[in-house]
């Protein structure tokens, strides 16, 4: 900024451009950085999501006696997100927030059981992994 007899007052182009890049060179070291937190919060959500599922369809499992009334035989079974909702061991606004990522119909949970073990993994779309057999027909 120039002030002086008869001078303006004000910043010259080259103060501004100077200013200009001090500010594109922050932004590019900043905007990764933030992207980098942001992606990584999202995939810690979707993390937490999956294993609120896989935690409800445990609990519908165990729920109502229904492992006594399942034999080995109806092992490896799929049950689907809109079951567990409809049961209240999952939360609509839950169910909710999958649907708005993917096809509803396609929200299972697969449980299998090996060696007086439960496994439970959650699937978001179609995959020959999951079996026919639906567990709440048991």
């Amino acid at each position: 900024m120039k002030i002086g007899d008869g001078m303006r007052k004000g910043f010259t182009l080259i103060e501004l451009l100077g200013v200009l890049v001090i500010l594109a060179l922050l932004s590019a070291i900043i905007v990764p950085s933030v992207t980098k937190f942001i992606t990584q919060a999202e995939v810690q959500v979707d993390d937490s999501k999956i294993k609120s599922v896989e935690t409800s369809a445990r609990n519908w499992l165990a729920g109502d006696n229904r492992l006594l009334k399942m034999d080995s035989s109806a092992f490896p079974c799929y049950v689907s997100v809109s079951t567990l909702v409809q049961d209240g061991f999952m939360d609509k606004e839950l169910q909710q927030s999958l649907e708005n990522n993917y096809d509803s119909s396609n929200l299972k949970v697969v449980i299998r059981h090996d060696d007086d073990k439960f496994s439970y993994k959650f699937y978001y779309e179609v995959s020959s992994e999951i079996p026919s057999n639906d567990c709440s027909n048991y």
